[in-house]
């Protein structure tokens, strides 16, 4: 498969910086921003926190997929050549456990947001006679 030419590619910065910026919306994102205010900081504080963890955590991401990017190879080729050929699989099974672990940290995060939710009817049935609500 080839890449797609210079002249066809349709992505720009400004949509490469707001794919990667989707990546901070998600429910540890926000549960770290919560978790922040919790400690005792402010909001303004989380989300400066936050953003600088983003920017800190692109740093590396670029970095590591700027051979791809340059010379269109897989991240299983790139590893070989600082690896070698058998040690690269160590890279690559590594890297899809951590994939595997992300997973379930964002399942167990999903699945609390789902409990969270069902409990909003029997919450709502529950207050209705309260004179605050």
């Amino acid at each position: 498969m080839d890449p797609v030419p210079v002249e066809k590619r349709t992505w720009g910065k400004s949509t490469f910086v707001t794919y990667w910026f989707s990546d901070l919306v998600t429910i540890s994102t926000w549960s770290t921003g919560s978790a922040i205010v919790t400690a005792g900081l402010t909001a303004t504080d989380a989300i400066l926190i936050v953003l600088l963890a983003g920017f800190c955590n692109a740093i590396p991401t670029v970095l590591n997929g700027a051979i791809g990017a340059d010379l269109h190879i897989a991240f299983p080729i790139a590893s070989r050549a600082s690896f070698g050929y058998w040690f690269s699989y160590f890279a690559v099974v590594s890297r899809g456990v951590l994939a595997m672990f992300w997973f379930g940290v964002q399942t167990a995060n999903g699945a609390t947001c789902v409990t969270a939710v069902s409990l909003l009817p029997a919450m709502s049935i529950a207050y209705k006679g309260h004179p605050q609500f």
